[in-house]
């Protein structure tokens, strides 16, 4: 034999032990790996990305840690959502889901340094995700939601000496905008357009929305839509003048609800809301804006606007106002129309509309505290005649074809002493009639527009203090004269040289009317005088504020010849005067309430889509009324001195008591209303809140 020797081999070093870890790659082919780090040999053979995984222990360490990190997160997100409206709680969870699962920690281990999840916030589509930020835009000096914070803010700084252990849970004041407040409004896909409920169920919505809605906003001419609504069950009436019908038959079935407290009786408690997905599929759908524009498009946005008012949706009825008003203004019915082949009857009817349309735009931007398009050269129009709809009567025969040169149907802010005194003269001869009514309550509405335009106008600021208290004091007189001008059957106080409210024994079909005009002329005062009432408040330097609307905010001169303490009394008797006249029209408003919360009451013999403003206005005044005899010194801690006031109008004297007692009657109208929709609710509990900084013994337990 002859011997063969072996030969040698040379083994690999990772040949000669098992490797503890074997790579990803390796693993799921079942092959045994050698371990080299980056890259294995086999997966550098194949070209395979080579990667190994963690530990056990290691894995679920990280793991844990990223799962408290979510945690955290989502209690976050679950606070954010208490703060924010349905249609954003979608979109904050989705994104808020949208980042990398757990599994894919293991994936890599420089991946395990990944940020949170708010960290990683990718930059928005919108800007304003939140709807409060969006709706954040007001004009201050208008709004109660900005007179609120700043009252907050006032006893805030009284009552620093709260005790900390305080545990009782508030709304903050800063976040308060109830008409920001968005609440789902369903669509439903089963509703059929054209079809018209049972005829005693739409008799009794259609007379109340004529006998309630009609007289306040005639939007509608009573006697023609009367007869065409009876023709419309025996002939089909054309599209848009049956979502007109269908938006009648929602703030007739929410009147109806109010009145009788049984639902909306009749065909369940959503009929209002099917009435209006009617009146959106007929003519408040994607086509709005293809096609043309006629009056029925005009009272169709009109009383969907005034529907979402009713509703408490603010801000959607503020949208839809808006879009009523660049309707008729693409119209030109805010013009007389001065075409001889148009009937007076059709220029009347469109007169009033246009009318309508400017009640209800003032009101919202007085609510919501926006800007106003309407400007003081848009209407040329006249006021609407003071008579009612039947133009064939003989009362209305000398009448005629109005012109722009009749001085009675002028606007009480454009007329001369005795163009009003011509006025009053021709409204004293009219007889009794909604009509009349409404005619006054439109010329109140243009000179407590132009009170808006005055105390909340961008350019104010800019302007001489003395501009400001001139223009000022022009609006009071023109307030003096329209109240002066009232005919008898309208007076709601003593005398046309008296404010104090006198409401009882009157006629109950004109009642109503009495306290619209009553509430609106009241709230005016409020709107003028109130950012002197909350300067004479404020901690700032009360000889600030009295250079500032006695001697126009510049400096005195050395060599006047007056002192300056008799200055200074003279100055701060002009200025208390204000704060009583405010105060005064507060409680005059909470006075035209009955002791006893009534939903009937309200519903009945008030605007309904504005006396939650008229109240928290009032309300407002009266708790500062609170804090300026808590910091008045010049005053008497329990009466108030009659001596302040001027002229000798007003000759009772505000004892704190009486404010108490009208807060506390506010509060419990306040809370009654706060069950008609959610507005109202948000709005007393804020109201409450602030009630417990100020006053806690009239605070309600909610």
């Amino acid at each position: 034999k002859v011997p063969i020797p072996r030969a040698t081999k040379t083994w690999g070093r990772s040949q000669g032990r098992r490797t503890t870890r074997a790579c990803e790659p390796c693993r799921q082919r079942k092959a045994k790996c050698d371990g080299t780090k980056p890259t294995c040999t086999r997966c550098s053979n194949l070209r395979l990305h080579c990667k190994y995984s963690l530990i056990k222990r290691i894995r679920e360490q990280r793991q844990l840690g990223v799962l408290r990190r979510k945690v955290a997160e989502y209690e976050r997100l679950l606070k954010d959502i208490e703060r924010r409206s349905k249609e954003d709680i979608a979109g904050a969870i989705q994104e808020t889901l949208s980042d990398s699962p757990l599994t894919d920690v293991s994936d890599d281990i420089e991946r395990d340094r990944s940020l949170t999840i708010s960290e990683t916030t990718r930059l928005p589509q919108e800007i304003n995700q939140d709807t409060e930020t969006m709706r954040s835009g007001r004009l201050p000096e208008v709004p109660e939601v900005w007179w609120m914070r700043w009252l907050g803010d006032e006893a805030g700084q009284q009552r620093s000496d709260r005790s900390a252990d305080d545990s009782r849970t508030e709304t903050p004041i800063t976040l308060l905008s109830w008409s920001g407040k968005i609440v789902h409004l369903p669509l439903f896909a089963h509703v059929g357009p054209y079809f018209l409920p049972k005829k005693d169920v739409a008799d009794r919505y259609f007379s109340t929305y004529m006998d309630y809605v009609h007289p306040a906003l005639m939007i509608l001419h009573r006697e023609t839509f009367t007869a065409q609504y009876h023709r419309a069950w025996f002939v089909r009436p054309p599209r848009r003048w049956l979502a007109v019908l269908n938006l009648v038959f929602a703030i007739g079935c929410c009147y109806n609800r109010f009145i009788t407290n049984k639902g909306s009786g009749g065909d369940g408690s959503l009929n209002d809301l099917i009435f209006l997905n009617r009146a959106c599929r007929l003519s408040l759908n994607e086509n709005i804006f293809l096609e043309p524009t006629d009056l029925q498009q005009v009272q169709i946005e009109t009383l969907a606007a005034l529907y979402l008012v009713i509703s408490g949706q603010t801000d959607r009825a503020s949208t839809m106002a808006s879009l009523a008003l660049r309707s008729a203004l693409t119209l030109g019915i805010n013009i007389w129309p001065e075409d001889r082949r148009l009937q007076y009857g059709s220029k009347e009817a469109r007169n009033r509309l246009w009318w309508s349309v400017y009640l209800l735009d003032h009101l919202i931007i007085s609510m919501n505290g926006r800007v106003s398009s309407i400007g003081g050269g848009f209407n040329t129009t006249l006021l609407p005649i003071p008579y009612d709809e039947n133009h064939s009567r003989p009362e209305v025969a000398h009448v005629g074809n109005p012109t722009p040169h009749m001085t009675w149907l002028k606007m009480t802010l454009f007329q001369t002493d005795e163009e009003r005194r011509t006025s009053a003269d021709g409204l004293a001869t009219c007889e009794p009639s909604a009509s009349v009514i409404f005619h006054c309550e439109v010329d109140l509405a243009t000179i407590t527009h132009n009170i808006l335009n005055a105390v909340s106008s961008s350019q104010a600021p800019l302007e001489h203090p003395s501009c400001q208290n001139f223009r000022i004091i022009n609006l009071s007189l023109s307030l003096d004269s329209w109240h002066a001008k009232l005919p008898q059957f309208c007076r709601f106080s003593e005398s046309p040289q008296s404010d104090r409210l006198r409401l009882n024994g009157e006629p109950a079909q004109f009642f109503c009317g009495k306290v619209r005009l009553a509430l609106g002329y009241y709230t005016s005062r409020i709107i003028l005088y109130l950012p002197y009432f909350a300067m004479k408040t404020s901690s700032m330097n009360t000889a600030a504020a009295i250079n500032l609307i006695t001697n126009n905010g510049d400096p005195v001169p050395s060599n006047n010849a007056r002192s300056p303490s008799i200055r200074n009394a003279c100055s701060a008797r002009l200025l208390d005067g204000i704060v009583l006249t405010c105060l005064r029209s507060a409680c005059s408003v909470v006075d035209i309430f009955p002791s006893s919360p009534d939903i009937k009451w309200v519903t009945i013999y008030t605007p309904l889509w504005s006396v939650r403003h008229y109240l928290m206005q009032a309300t407002t005044v009266l708790l500062l009324g609170i804090l300026y005899m808590n910091r008045s010194s010049a005053l008497d801690s329990d009466r108030v001195s009659d001596s302040l006031i001027g002229g000798g109008v007003f000759d009772d004297g505000i004892s704190r008591t009486r404010l108490l007692g009208l807060i506390h009657k506010a509060f419990q109208w306040l809370y009654t209303l706060s069950q008609l929709n959610p507005a109202n609710k948000l709005a007393f509990g804020s109201y409450n809140t602030l009630t417990r900084r100020i006053v806690p013994a009239l605070a309600f337990n909610t």
